[in-house]
């Protein structure tokens, strides 16, 4: 074999080889794209914090559970979807009024006990409310972009919420029924499930 067909020969198996080394089989592919650097966010925790925080809510778990007569929720849960579209939502509709989304303050609280029709009545469980930077304040605000005032600035949502806040005509009532962009409705895990 002269020098040329080796060469050629050598070019050819190298491309080969370099070929199937890059070939994805669809089990080892996924939808983000090979130009995505995604870094790990900086408040992950490791398994042992995780057991040592989940050991220590255990002790209020056990006082609540005496105090109730029963146990309570030990987790909810929401489908990925959920969060990306709740995120999405927020943004679109906190920019229809001119507001940035700077976060998602979660409050706990407790289903009510009359609450007719609710599998979960009586347990805890979270609700998600976003919120905004005040820079002037220097902190995150809850809001709810669906509720303004009448100049456009976000109500008092976490006074709303507390029944602290009055609105203009000196009440502490709204309507029920007004709509906002609170979410909950999780699928709750009652005592003793896996």
């Amino acid at each position: 074999m002269n020098l040329k067909n080796l060469a050629y020969l050598l070019l050819f198996v190298g491309v080969m080889f370099s070929c199937e080394e890059n070939e994805e089989t669809p089990a080892e592919s996924n939808d983000i794209e090979a130009s995505t650097f995604v870094t790990k966010p900086a408040n992950t925790i490791t398994i042992g914090r995780a057991k040592d925080l989940y050991n220590a809510y255990q002790q209020r778990a056990t006082a609540l559970a005496t105090l109730k007569g029963e146990g309570d929720a030990t987790y909810g849960w929401h489908s990925i979807d959920f969060y990306k579209d709740y995120i999405a939502y927020l943004e679109v509709e906190a920019e229809k009024v001119g507001y940035k989304i700077s976060g998602i303050r979660m409050y706990y609280v407790a289903y009510p006990k009359d609450d007719a029709g609710n599998l979960a009545q009586g347990y805890q469980t979270y609700m998600y409310v976003p919120t905004y930077f005040n820079e002037k304040l220097g902190k995150h605000i809850a809001f709810d972009p669906l509720l303004l005032d009448e100049d456009g600035k976000p109500l008092d949502v976490h006074g709303m919420i507390t029944g602290e806040y009055k609105y203009s005509d000196g009440s502490k009532v709204m309507d029920a029924e007004t709509s906002s962009s609170i979410a909950n409705f999780a699928q709750m895990c009652k005592p003793h499930c896996q």
